[in-house]
């Protein structure tokens, strides 16, 4: 489940954000896969309370209602407190 202001979103370069459609497109035709995407018009019944962030091959961070997550290219997770920068 993905927003729209999030695909429309320009981050990078546009060679760099086509690549990332093309990616969601082809990955969109696995079997094992279900893409949703929410429209701007979409009224959300609440606020959603958990994301991720992918910031390249060796850090991602998962945020839910209660933890935060951090993997740093160790395996490791961390909750909040214990985390270091």
């Amino acid at each position: 489940m993905i927003t729209e202001a999030a695909l429309r979103a320009r981050l990078g370069p546009a060679e760099v954000m086509r690549a990332q459609l093309d990616r969601l497109a082809n990955i969109s035709t696995l079997t094992n896969v279900r893409l949703g995407v929410v429209p701007w018009s979409a009224e959300l019944p609440r606020v959603p309370l958990h994301g991720f962030a992918v910031f390249d091959g060796e850090r991602v961070v998962v945020e839910t209602y209660t933890r935060l997550l951090q993997d740093l290219g160790t395996g490791s997770t961390r909750t909040p407190g214990r985390c270091s920068s």
